[in-house]
Order: C-alpha cells, then sequence, then structure tokens
C-alpha cells in the first residue's frame, strides 16, 4: 500500500502546470497522486475579480482546490511565484500541509526597484500583448547554456498565458507583503531547492533565507538557472524523490501506481 501523501505543485509567473510535467511523471512513478492547479488568470483559468487580485487571495484559492481534490494534509509546492503563494498559504492554513517544497523563490517583498520593473513589465503588456514578457523572461528562466528546443518548450508555454491574467498576477506580486518573519513559525519538513545559475533568487539568497526554517533542507542544482524543474528534471526529481523518501515518509517503499494528475 503507497502512503506517500498527496502532493499539490503551484507553478510560478508567467507559466502554467504544464512547467511540472517531468515531476508529474516521476513522482507519479512512486505512486503518488499529483495536483498541479492553474493560478486565476493563468492557462485556461479565468483571473480574479481585482478585489482578488492578491498572493493571500491566490493562496486561499490553492487551499479551497485543496480541499476539494486532495487527502489532507498533503506535501505542497511552488515554483517563484507559486512559493509566494505557499508560504501564504502555510501561515494561514499550516494544518493541511504535511511538509514543504520551495523551488527557486524567496519569501521577500519586492524592493522599490523590483516594484518599478513589474510596473514596466504591466505597460509592455498593456502596450505590446504578450510577446513582450518572452522578451523579458525568458533569458532570466533559464541559463545561457540552455538548449534551444529548451527555450522554445518554455517560450511555448508563455506566449499561451493571457496578458489581462499576467498582469493582474504582476500586481499581486508588486503588492505582496514581507513573508521572512513566518519562516520560524512553520514546523513541518520543508525542502528548499535552488538552481546554482538562478539570477533570479541566486543560491546565497535561498540559503540565507532557508536557514529561517528550522530543520529544512538546501539542495542546489548544478548548471540550472531560474527554471530548474524544466532545465535540470533529473536532478530536481532526486532532491525531491529523496526529500519524500528520507524525511516525510521515512522507511517507505514506493510502488508503482496509476498517480493523478488533476489541474
Amino acid at each position: 500500500m503507497n502512503n506517500i501523501p498527496d502532493i499539490v505543485l503551484v507553478h510560478g509567473f508567467p507559466l502554467d502546470e504544464a512547467m511540472w510535467a517531468d515531476q508529474v511523471k516521476f513522482l507519479q512513478a512512486l505512486g503518488a497522486r499529483v495536483f498541479t492547479p492553474h493560478l486565476p488568470g493563468f492557462g485556461p483559468r479565468a483571473g480574479n475579480p481585482p478585489h482578488r487580485c492578491s498572493i493571500s487571495a491566490f493562496a486561499e484559492d490553492i487551499h479551497h482546490y485543496m480541499i476539494r481534490n486532495c487527502k489532507l494534509p498533503c506535501i505542497i509546492g511552488g515554483f517563484s511565484m507559486g512559493g509566494y503563494v505557499v508560504l501564504a498559504l502555510l501561515h494561514r492554513f499550516a494544518k493541511d500541509a504535511c511538509a514543504a517544497v520551495f523551488i527557486d523563490t524567496h519569501p521577500a517583498a519586492d524592493s522599490p526597484e523590483a516594484r518599478q520593473g513589474r510596473m514596466k513589465s504591466i505597460a509592455n503588456l498593456q502596450t505590446d500583448g504578450i510577446h513582450s514578457l518572452v522578451a523579458q523572461m525568458l533569458p532570466r528562466l533559464l541559463s545561457p547554456t540552455a538548449s534551444p528546443s529548451l527555450r522554445h518548450r518554455v517560450q511555448e508555454i508563455i506566449t499561451r498565458q493571457h496578458p489581462a491574467g499576467m498582469i493582474q498576477a504582476q500586481m499581486a506580486a508588486a503588492m505582496r507583503i514581507d513573508q521572512t518573519a513566518h519562516l520560524s513559525q512553520i514546523a513541518i519538513p520543508c525542502l528548499v531547492v535552488g538552481g546554482s545559475l538562478d539570477v533570479i533568487t541566486p543560491p546565497d539568497l535561498m540559503k540565507n533565507w532557508q536557514r529561517n526554517i528550522n530543520g529544512s533542507q538546501w539542495v542546489e542544482i548544478p548548471n540550472a538557472g531560474h527554471l530548474s524543474p524544466i532545465e535540470a528534471p533529473d536532478a530536481v526529481n532526486k532532491a525531491i524523490a529523496g526529500f519524500i523518501l528520507n524525511t516525510v515518509c521515512p522507511g517507505l517503499r514506493p510502488a508503482a501506481s496509476s498517480g493523478k494528475n488533476t489541474n
């Protein structure tokens, strides 16, 4: 019998649940049920009304999804903006998570410079559409050595997003609160993963905040940029599997099953 908790993975900006394809396949082979919901305004989902466009509201949305679809408590993971959402969820709904995985993310609020950059991005989306986001984000998401096919895969995910949803997400991220003070309150096992070549959340930045979560584990992914789950899926999968089998479910003997992927 498989006893791996349900796993919920929250994508980042400006992507959708397709970014987790390699992780879903791998975790299902371990026998886990894997859920990859779209945040509001991403993929085929409509955006929230303006008063519900915040990281806190996104966390409520994911929590409601967990209640409807998962056996609680579950393992919850987030990449980049998805990590902001997971931190907000843990602060308010900690009892419904048994472990957390943070990938290429951080708990701090935007600096004035970063907020200004998001406002510029919003202006570009309003005038030039989604292709402005490809030019802005693609060089920052992947390392300089990423293959053309990998760049094409990421570009395809970005270009199918709707500008209005991306504008809402940028506003939510720009207005988010600093969650650093909440890290010491996290009382579940946590894994923090980051690409060695990440220019958005560099390893030194991630290691600095990771130390504030008692007992948390850090894994650096060699030769990967910010989007490590796509650029180095084998290394990321190995880190997650080791965390689950050695820390979250020690002694478990995984068996392949038809784990479910639901978005």
